[in-house]
C-alpha cells in the first residue's frame, strides 16, 4: 500500500490551521512503538475510568499483542494503520473480522497520541479502517468501548455507531465493562 495522506487540524493554529498526515500501513515492526502509544494514551485517556490501583499493562504485553494483531496470528484478514505526523507515529489502528462474527468487519486498537488529539487524525485512521473493511466486503461492523468511555463513546455515535447494549468484562477486579457497537458500512 502507498502511503495516503491528509491533513488534519493544527491545534496550536501552525501551518494554516493545517498539520500533514501520512497514513500508512503497519507492520510487525511497529509493533513496540504502537505499545508504547497505546500505553501512554490509555493512562491519560482511562484515568478517570480506572483505579488507581487497578494493574498496568506492562509495555512488553502490549507489544507481544501488536505483534500478535499486526502479524496475522489474532485474525487472517487483519491489517494496521499508522497516523504519521513529522517523522513520529501520532495514532494507529487494526482492522479485522469480528472475532466472535466472522461475517462482520470489526475495528479496534484506535489510539491518538495525547498531543496530536482534537487534529483529526483518529477520523483519517477510522475511515482508512473502515475502507479496508468495505474492500474486503464486510457490509456490517462492530466495535468495542470502555462503557464509562463517554469522549470515545460520543464520537462513535456521531459517526453512526449504534450501541447494542451487550457487555463484557475489561477489568474483572475493578467491574469495568466495554460496550459494543455495530454499524453498516
Amino acid at each position: 500500500m502507498t502511503p495516503t495522506a491528509g491533513y488534519g487540524r493544527d491545534a496550536r493554529g501552525g501551518h494554516n490551521g493545517r498539520v500533514e498526515v501520512k497514513i500508512r500501513q503497519a507492520g510487525v515492526d511497529d509493533s513496540a512503538a504502537l505499545a508504547a502509544l497505546q500505553l501512554r494514551t490509555a493512562l491519560f485517556a482511562y484515568a478517570s475510568i480506572f483505579p488507581t490501583e487497578a494493574p498496568r499493562p506492562t509495555l512488553d504485553q502490549l507489544a507481544l499483542d501488536w505483534e500478535r494483531r499486526l502479524s496475522g496470528q489474532h485474525a487472517p484478514d487483519a491489517q494496521g494503520y499508522l497516523a504519521v505526523v513529522s517523522d513520529q507515529i501520532a495514532g494507529g489502528i487494526m482492522a479485522c473480522a469480528d472475532p466472535g462474527q466472522p461475517e462482520i468487519g470489526h475495528i479496534t486498537r484506535l489510539y491518538v497520541d495525547v498531543p496530536h488529539w482534537g487534529q483529526g487524525i483518529g477520523t483519517l485512521l477510522y475511515h482508512e479502517a473502515i475502507s479496508y473493511l468495505r474492500r474486503l466486503g464486510y457490509c456490517e461492523a462492530s466495535l468495542w468501548v470502555l462503557e464509562d468511555n463517554a469522549r470515545a463513546r460520543t464520537w462513535y455515535e456521531r459517526l453512526g455507531w449504534i450501541c447494542t447494549g451487550e457487555l463484557k468484562v475489561a477489568a474483572l477486579t475493578h467491574g469495568i465493562n466495554d460496550v459494543r457497537y455495530i454499524r453498516t458500512l
